[in-house]
């Protein structure tokens, strides 16, 4: 019973990270900001401060 219990919450956490927006970021150089999207993926939002 308690086993299930702690599976559910665990399910609905990560259904609610699932449905969050797009962390921000801002990054100083391209590079750095290519670097922050790869590990970030769909989850992180990245602006860079100067240009290519």
């Amino acid at each position: 019973m308690v086993l299930s219990s702690i599976a559910a919450l665990a399910l609905s956490a990560f259904a609610s990270l699932a449905q969050a927006k797009p962390l921000e970021a801002v990054a100083s150089f391209t590079v750095i900001a290519d670097m922050v999207s790869t590990v970030g993926g769909d989850r992180v939002h990245v602006k860079s401060l100067i240009g290519p």
